[in-house]
């Protein structure tokens, strides 16, 4: 599975896969220290990502509450949906 973060012109996050979760994602959670961006699903799982979160994206996504999650899938949106996202800063989730 290939995860990828992006923004739109609006400065909107997103979070496009290439192939469908297994569990549909719940919520994600940014660390600001660290730039790590984990999902949350359903099930009460979760999974840190392996994406770097460049000081550009750093400048919006350090004030989002929401994220958009997506999946493409041979060019073809197949899910797409807004989740909440919560932020870790300083140990504490703000």
């Amino acid at each position: 599975m290939k995860i990828d973060l992006m923004l739109t012109r609006d400065e909107e996050a997103g979070l496009i896969s290439n192939s469908p979760f297994d569990v549909p994602v719940s919520g994600v959670i940014y660390e600001h220290a660290s730039g790590k961006l984990s999902l949350e699903f359903s099930d009460m799982e979760s999974q840190e990502l392996n994406i770097p979160v460049t000081k550009e994206f750093h400048e919006v996504m350090a004030y989002v509450d929401h994220i958009f999650i997506g999946v493409i899938e041979d060019t073809v949106i197949t899910d797409a949906r807004m989740v909440p996202m919560a932020h870790v800063k300083g140990g504490s989730v703000i």
